[in-house]
């Protein structure tokens, strides 16, 4: 296999955008050095702040791309991080001077920084330290070389830091001891009383420095920096090419200080943690806009943009409207073909107008689409569906080929399924079969039961319950034990067909009948009480074949008790607010209860669970109160809900 080439379009892909912008400026920053390629191997060695990070990627092929960096983001959540972007960039940009920046490695033969203990301690000298910014703090910032001075105050002289003697120990407050910690990774304060910082050391040392009270611009001006952050805005504009730019609302009168990991504003002499707990990559958003054509916008706006509105307050511009965000819900095809002893299996999901995929094919490539029901909505590819799918063909004994399909060998293993699992995946995906593969399992047919309605009463009905073939041969339930006693679970039949008995489905129903404590009038009748019949009935949907040719009657017999006007009379005004699928919640509602009956109401969030439930309390408020029981978070929403939606209903 040749090898694959380094590009920055290969890096794009691997990372994404909010990894190739920091590796940028680590590379621009002289951060990356080793740098280099041995396929499929590219590693090499990334500095952040104090830290040198060994990063690198494994490229196995454009679309297989695993990363190696050490880094905490690399191991929790399992990205390809800006490290290992930077390294790919250094390999392509070798000609890049590797210049050290300030203060990044340890002066040799400098003293140890005196010993400073709390305030109170016995035998210790008070000394309280100032630290001296630069009186022009822009322009040392713009250069990336800010000098700091630190002296030390004590009996109401000041000096050099550097002058303190390093024996003994020396008292200071809180702040002075969390700045001292801070100045330890500056080894040269302490012998020279000053340094000149890079910008990732000046801000590491920021925070070390909040609410310090002797903290100045030159002798005189005071600087603070604040325990406050400030939540930085986003807006996401629209171009005239279809595309968005995104682009941070600085406040006024304010210098940015960034760097890949942190950002601070300074403002009136007071420097503020600009977000708080930043995601990675994000801080280039605060510098300039990030324009993106249509594609890429929509690929933007679904992944990226939750990520973000964590730490950033996102305003849409004018004309633009922030999408909702949901899954996917794929069809399934199964395309079979094969003989007898083995099955050969190609699962196939399609998105909406999309081309129809392998289940879990290019499984990095999380697509998006904008909902042609609505355009307000992008959904997102679903992963999860994909990986259940498949692993419901698993459960059944197919095995995974490297072709990335399916095999089922054995004609006993085959038999069963298409007896059992084959008819229940028929009523949640579309099956193919090849034309031979039809014409011979055209020959095997199912043992199931079968029900008829023999008669009910008010509060009870007759069920008559049999195995039955679909060519219509009758099997008693001594001929099914015999059968099972001499280890068989199949039999010819007199036309020549093979006869398969699905046991764990006879089990099952037999096992409903047993649930609902039947009193048994004669053998194979059996009389059942009406809360019942809706399992009953689900039970017979599941089993299918014969037994679902007969659930209509079952059907009838829970919905046609106490035939009443259409509930939506009920609601008035409020029927035409719902939506369709919210009215058909309702009335399912409706109809449970009024055969005593329970269910949930389940389905994806922010579709109406609680209008259509409001909806129900509504049409039947003459039955009493009802007592709501959620999360203390929910309450208000539930109160609100109700007073936008059936303000006739009082809440407490």
């Amino acid at each position: 296999m040749s090898a694959i080439a380094i590009t920055e379009k290969l890096l794009l892909n691997a990372g994404g955008w909010q990894a190739l912008k920091p590796a940028r400026e680590l590379l621009k920053a002289s951060r990356v050095s080793e740098a280099k390629y041995e396929p499929p191997l590219l590693s090499g060695y990334v500095r952040e702040g104090a830290k040198n990070y060994r990063a690198g990627l494994r490229v196995k092929s454009a679309l297989d791309v695993e990363n190696l960096c050490s880094c905490w983001e690399s191991r929790s959540a399992g990205k390809i991080c800006a490290h290992s972007v930077a390294v790919g960039l250094g390999y392509l940009n070798p000609a890049l001077p590797a210049i050290a920046p300030p203060v990044e490695t340890p002066l040799q033969g400098v003293p140890t920084s005196p010993r400073f203990v709390s305030v109170g301690t016995p035998d210790a000298t008070a000394v309280a330290l100032h630290v001296i910014l630069p009186p022009n703090f822009t322009g040392a910032w713009q250069k990336g070389q800010t000098m700091i001075v630190v002296e030390a105050e004590t009996s109401g002289n000041r000096a050099l830091v550097s002058a303190l003697p390093n024996s003994g120990r020396l008292a200071g407050d809180e702040a002075d001891l969390a700045l001292i910690d801070g100045l330890r990774a500056i080894p040269s304060v302490f012998a020279t009383g000053m340094a000149t910082l890079s910008r990732d050391a000046f801000l590491r040392l920021l925070p070390e420095l909040k609410n310090h009270p002797r903290v100045t611009f030159g002798k005189t001006t005071r600087a603070t920096i604040s325990h406050a952050a400030l939540r930085p805005e986003l807006l996401v504009e629209s171009r005239r090419d279809g595309g968005i730019a995104v682009k941070a609302n600085l406040p006024t009168n304010a210098l940015l200080l960034w760097n890949a990991t942190d950002a601070w504003l300074l403002r009136n002499n007071e420097f503020i943690r600009y977000g708080d707990a930043l995601p990675a990559g994000s801080t280039h958003l605060l510098q300039r806009p990030l324009l993106l054509d249509a594609d890429r916008a929509l690929h933007f706006l679904s992944f990226d943009l939750p990520r973000l509105r964590d730490a950033f307050d996102v305003r849409a511009g004018e004309g633009v409207r922030l999408p909702e965000i949901a899954t996917a819900f794929p069809s399934f095809e199964l395309r079979l073909t094969g003989t007898l002893n083995s099955v050969t299996a190609e699962l196939m999901c399609t998105y909406g107008d999309r081309v129809p995929i392998k289940a879990l094919a290019n499984a990095q490539d999380r697509f998006v689409f904008q909902d042609p029901q609505n355009a307000d909505r992008v959904l997102m590819r679903n992963l999860e569906a994909e990986n259940a799918a498949i692993a419901r063909l698993e459960q059944i004994g197919f095995t995974r080929t490297d072709a990335g399909g399916f095999v089922l060998h054995g004609q006993p293993v085959v038999v069963r399924f298409f007896a059992t699992d084959y008819p229940r995946l028929q009523r949640d995906w579309k099956v193919t079969l090849t034309a031979q593969v039809e014409k011979w399992t055209s020959e095997i047919e199912r043992v199931t039961p079968k029900l008829e309605i023999a008669g009910s009463g008010q509060d009870w009905f007759e069920v008559r319950y049999s195995l039955t073939t679909p060519g219509g041969e009758v099997f008693s339930n001594a001929d099914i034990q015999r059968l099972l006693r001499s280890g068989q679970s199949h039999t010819r039949l007199k036309n020549g067909h093979l006869a398969v008995i699905d046991t764990a489905g006879l089990e099952d129903f037999e096992q409903v009948i047993r649930d609902c404590d039947p009193a048994q009038t004669q053998p194979g009748l059996y009389r059942i009480s009406r809360a019942h019949a809706a399992y009953v009935e689900e039970t017979a949907r599941e089993l299918g074949s014969a037994v679902a040719d007969r659930r209509e009657a079952l059907k009838k017999f829970i919905t046609g008790r106490d035939a009443a006007p259409d509930a939506k009379t009920k609601l008035g005004t409020l029927a035409e607010t719902l939506r369709e699928y919210q009215l058909a919640g309702f009335e399912w509602l409706t109809r449970l209860a009024a055969n005593n009956l329970g269910g949930i109401l389940a389905d994806e969030m922010g579709l109406g669970k609680t209008v259509q439930t409001l909806a129900f309390l509504r049409a039947n408020k003459g039955n009493g109160p009802a007592l709501i029981v959620c999360p203390t978070s929910l309450v208000t929403n539930w109160e609100n809900e109700a007073r936008k939606f059936t303000p006739e209903l009082k809440s407490l």
